[in-house]
This record gives C-alpha cells, structure tokens and sequence, in this order.
C-alpha cells in the first residue's frame, strides 16, 4: 500500500471523526461549508509542504470539497411525493427534481382523485372519492362507499390537522348530486391510522368544486366549495385539531346553476392564500376573486370570458399568472399582476390548442404545473409557469406513464407555506454571522432578532442581519415575527467554533523513491 494512499484514507478519516465530534458537541449539523474552512486552518502545513510536490495535498483539498458538496445536496433534498391517478397510473418526484413510475395502482378513475402522505416519502392511502385504498393496492377498512363520485372534477381532497393526528378527507358528488360536499374522519390508533367516521354531510346543495386556502396564521386552513343553484361560497376553517361545521357564507359573483354541466370546473386557491379561481365548464368561463385568508371571505369578482368548456385550472407560484385548460384542448393564460377585467381579458394567451381532451391542471413539488390528457400515455408540463406567452415552455410528453394510462383527473395537492422558521449559522471565530428567516418575508409585519444581553445595541429589526460574536461558545437566538395581526417567538442557538486540533501523528519523511 502506497504512503499517497495511506495519507489520504488517514485524512479521509480524521475529516470524518471531526465532522463526528462538531455535530454532536453542537447537537445540529453544521454548515459543511463554514465546517471544511475551519478544518483547513488545521496545523498540517509540514504535511503540505511536503506533499504538494506530488500532488497529494490537492487531492485531500478536492475530496473536501467534493464531500461538501454532496453532504449538502443530501442536506438540502426535498422529500419526494407520490401521485395515483387516471387508469392505475402513479408517478414519484423524486427530490422534487426527476419523476419516475410506481407500480401497483389499483385506481381506475376517470375524474377527481386524491393521496395522503403521513411524510412527503410514505404515502398511505388514495381515493377517487368512492372507495379508498391503501398503497398496497388494497381497500381499506370501512373504505368503500364513501358519498364522492370518481366522475366528479374535484371529488376528493385530504388534509392532515396540523396539531392532532386527524385527518380529513372531503368528497364532492358528480354534477349538483344529491350526496354534496361530505367529510370523513380518520384518526390515529397504535400509530396506524383508520377510517373513524365517514360520510358527514357538510353541503347538500354543492357543484363539484373544492379547494384548500393557507390560513393567514400558516397554522389552520380554509376549505372553500360553492353552492348549486347559487352565487354562495361556502368557507370552512380547519383549525390546528377540528374542522368548525359553520360556514363562512360570500355570496359574490355568478350563480352557478343551469346546465349540469355549471357544476364541473375545478377552483384553486393561490399558494398565499390571497386569490381564488375557478373555471365553470358549460359557460366557457373563469372567474377570480381575492380571498381574506383570515375571515374566509371572498371580494372583487372578475368574468373572464372565452375559454370554451373550461376544466382545469391553476395559479403559478408567484400567484401572478393563471392557467386554465378546457375539454376543447386549449391551455389559456392569464396575466393577474393588474386586477382589472379588461386588463386582465387582454393578456389572455393560447398556449397550446391540440385535438386532445385536457384535464385537470396540478401544480407539482418541482414548482411546474403538470397537465391530464384525456386517455393519453403522457403528462404535460408546464415548465416555467411564472413567465408570460411561449416561454412558459409547455411540453406535452413530459412524463412517460410507462404504459398506463391519464385521465381528467390529477389529485389536488395543497401547497401548505408551514411556519415560519430562521437558519442558523455555524461560524469561525472572527468570521461575521448572517441569519435569514426560512419562509415568504413578504406575508410578515416586521420582525426583531435579539443575538445578546443588551436589547438595544444587540438587536437587528432587518429581514436579513448579521451579527459579530467576539468569544467562542453558543448563543441563544431570538426572532419575534409580527404577522396577522399574531406575534409568533422562535429561539434557536448559533455556535462560534475555532480550528479543530487535530493530531496526524509523527512526521513523516518522503523520498522520491517511495512515492
């Protein structure tokens, strides 16, 4: 064995076990790139000097690097989310960045469909509204003959309270049917979860649409349908550990009645709970409103006209752009950054017209809005859903369904904004520290961060500050964030670290004849 091959697995394991001793000694994991600048002041300059001649010393400094970079991609990776949906298709966003199949689907469903997950990598159940099923492809208990209809647009949608361990799924029925917007419970037992409480009605009178609305406390959410034969929204808040049974009633912009066919046309909330939209297929409409995600209600109505049997719909993530697909096979887009109606109408944009019946429309973990084709082996892809006309780069043959078949239909997935939190820094001694809060600043008052004892002169009221400790050791940090009309306090601890000693050994001499 080579002394170059035995100096670079020793240090290889010196760089493990002191990534080892900072992460337990700080009891959270360390900034790998602050970790790898302070383990470079580490006393090896003999070792350097000696081994630079060969080469040997720029290979350790690669493998740090390249150990950096792969311990903070595993760091940053989003958790993937699972699909099911159309003739026992399934999909599975692997890290939010590539898509792959998933084998056994047991869900034939023509429309409205749905999937929980107890953690973005384990998914548990899915539905079409009638029946639920297990991910081992098999019905549930007490799982069959639940009020939802799979020929319903939006005929099922789950939700996970945020401080209990019930979870809700909300069915709708076909058309205006007689079943309505109904709930079902599920509830936790020796860590499984069963279906405690199925087919509560919530809306007899109801079309088929439903959506989920951010709460402004990032902690309850609202579940939003419409009455038939009415111009009424029907608002239920979900609070941290129940669902409230009394509505919030807007009766604001068209009636929804007529044609059957009034019913069917999925509603969308934006990602920050400030707008609602939704299409009304047998009218060829769309309709937008702004949305109070603290009472519930809803105001300014906008009639968007000439999207010829609208079905799905969806907002980009920046909230400023609207996607509606039809049954005719168009994806229309709609500029919102100006809320006035003739604006609005004039920024209308066909971005794909092809003889292929389209469905729902779903914003995905990878920030892309994916798009059902009627009977098709493929998922369309809207690629870049916050830029105007063309270059939102739509794909038709996005996502190869390994030879199953989509349908109309792709499970509403709710883009939860969570709580907000902040990132703390690990730093050297001598180095500045920079904090920043985990989340959308713009959905905050102000905010105060405190780094030490004098509440004046060791303060910050910035969205972004930094701060300079003098003295090796960890500090408590505390953040107060003003947002609706709430303030909300997180602590946490920032740690001021120096060079790790590390002990190589005896020197070692090298000759050009042992290398």
């Amino acid at each position: 064995m080579s002394i170059e091959y035995q100096t670079l697995m020793r240090f290889k394991e010196l760089f493990l076990i002191i990534i080892g001793q900072w992460c337990i000694k700080l009891k959270k994991f360390v900034s790998l790139e602050r970790l790898v600048s302070c383990c470079l002041q580490i006393k090896y300059e003999k070792l350097k000097t000696k081994m630079n001649t060969h080469g040997i010393y720029l290979r350790i400094k690669t493998m740090l690097i390249a150990a950096s970079l792969l311990l903070s991609f595993i760091a940053d990776a989003q958790s993937p989310h699972t699909w099911y949906f159309g003739q026992k298709a399934a999909i599975h966003f692997n890290a939010g960045l590539t898509v792959s199949f998933v084998n056994g689907s047991k869900m034939n469903t023509p429309e409205g469909c749905a999937v929980y997950e107890d953690s973005p990598s384990a998914p548990l159940f899915y539905s079409n509204g009638n029946k639920v099923w297990s991910t081992n492809g098999t019905i549930i208990a007490n799982g069959n003959d639940l009020h939802g209809s799979f020929n319903s647009c939006q005929s099922a949608l789950f939700y996970h309270t945020t401080k209990s361990d019930t979870v809700y799924l909300f069915t709708t029925d076909a058309h205006n049917g007689s079943k309505g917007l109904s709930y079902n419970v599920f509830r936790r037992l020796k860590g499984h979860l069963y279906l405690a409480s199925k087919n509560n009605s919530l809306l007899v009178s109801s079309t088929e649409r439903m959506t989920l609305a951010n709460h402004c406390n990032e902690k309850s959410m609202w579940l939003i349908s419409h009455q038939w034969n009415s111009n009424a929204f029907y608002t239920y808040k979900i609070n941290e550990d129940s669902l409230e049974l009394n509505p919030v009633i807007s009766n604001i912009g068209s009636v929804h009645s007529g044609n059957s066919l009034n019913a069917k046309g999925c509603m969308k909330a934006s990602w920050d709970g400030s707008k609602i939209a939704l299409a009304k297929m047998h009218d060829g409409t769309v309709e937008i409103f702004h949305f109070d995600n603290i009472n519930g209600t809803l105001s300014d109505p906008i009639l968007l006209t000439g999207v010829p049997n609208a079905y799905g719909i969806e907002f980009s993530m920046s909230g400023e752009v609207l996607y509606v697909s039809s049954v005719s096979g168009q994806i229309v887009q709609f500029n919102l950054s100006l809320w006035d109606s003739a604006t609005i109408q004039n920024t209308k944009f066909v971005v794909s017209s092809q003889a292929q019946l389209l469905g729902s429309l779903q914003m995905g973990p990878d920030n892309m809005i994916y798009v059902a084709q009627d009977n098709d082996h493929y998922l369309g892809r809207i690629e870049l859903p916050n830029s105007m006309g063309t270059s939102c780069m739509y794909n038709p043959t996005a996502i190869y369904l390994n030879g199953r078949k989509g349908e109309a239909g792709l499970p509403q997935v709710n883009h939860k904004k969570g709580i907000f939190d902040f990132k703390v820094p690990i730093e050297c001694l001598g180095d500045t520290s920079f904090f920043s809060i985990i989340g959308d600043t713009t959905r905050l008052d102000s905010v105060k961060w405190y780094f030490g004892k004098n509440p004046i002169l060791d303060s910050s009221k910035s969205m972004s500050p930094h701060y300079l400790f003098n003295a090796l050791g960890n500090y408590e940090i505390k953040l107060l964030i003003y947002h609706c009309d709430t303030v909300d306090t997180l602590q946490s601890t920032a740690g001021i670290i120096g060079p790790p000693v590390a002990n190589l050994g005896p020197d070692t001499s090298f000759c050009s004849n042992e290398i």
